[in-house]
Order: C-alpha cells, then sequence, then structure tokens
C-alpha cells in the first residue's frame, strides 16, 4: 500500500554481514568469500559463485552446513595479481574475476566475477568488492 504520510525508514550501511559457512570451510581472515549455495565458502575460480568480501576474521567449519559463521566486510581491497592473466589499466571500471580467495584475473572463463577493478598499484589490484 502507497505511503499516505512520513514513513521513518530504518537504515542499514552495507558494510559488514553474516553467512553460514559451508560444512568443511576453511575460510582464512582477508580472504576473499563467496557464497555457493547460500553458504560461505572461500574465493575459488568457479562459475556461478557470489563474491560478498572479504572475511574479517577467519573461520573454519568442522560441523554440519551452517554450525558455523563468518563475519565479511564490502569495500575496496588490494589483492594479488594473477600472473597468466593479468588485470591492466584498461581494466579499471570493469569487473575482475576470482582465481582464489587472495588472486584476481583479467579473464573471466569459467570464473564468477570478484568486484570491479579501482585501481592497481606496484602491489596488486584494488578491488571494490561486496
Amino acid at each position: 500500500m502507497p505511503l499516505t504520510g512520513p514513513r521513518n525508514t530504518v537504515e542499514r550501511k552495507p558494510r559488514e554481514r553474516q553467512f553460514p559457512v559451508a560444512q568443511n570451510a576453511d575460510i582464512h581472515q582477508g580472504g576473499l568469500v563467496v557464497l555457493d549455495g547460500g553458504l560461505a565458502k572461500p574465493g575459488r575460480s568457479a562459475a556461478g559463485l557470489a563474491c560478498v568480501g572479504i572475511a574479517v576474521a577467519g573461520v573454519r567449519n568442522t560441523g554440519a552446513d551452517g554450525a558455523a559463521v563468518v563475519n565479511v566486510r564490502s569495500g575496496c581491497f588490494r589483492f594479488e595479481n594473477d600472473a597468466t592473466t593479468p588485470v591492466t589499466y584498461a581494466d579499471v571500471g570493469a569487473e575482475v574475476f576470482l582465481v582464489d580467495d587472495e588472486t584476481v584475473s583479467s579473464d573471466g572463463t569459467g570464473r564468477s566475477p570478484a568486484g570491479i577493478c579501482f585501481d592497481l598499484d606496484e602491489l596488486g589490484v584494488w578491488v571494490t568488492v561486496g
């Protein structure tokens, strides 16, 4: 039903979220985190994953799916540049793709997006994730 007067709309800043972790997943602090079937796992080279950010702290789930949770932060972070298909300045503003939980590539063949390339420096690729 449409508003007929003012509404006190609650705001949530999209910086940190929490996700259930897949069984036997070992997610490292600072590593890229993906959702695979609604469960958090370390970033990896595969299609159909949703990269949601980086792990605030490491989590190892030795129980059933969802027995542990991981806090994930979105933002702009530096990652390793893939040596085989590196990200270049031509990729700034474009999607870059997951190689693993710390490496991104310009090649999206069979890979899921990690985020948007923000910048590059001599140490790696700055990617806006989550």
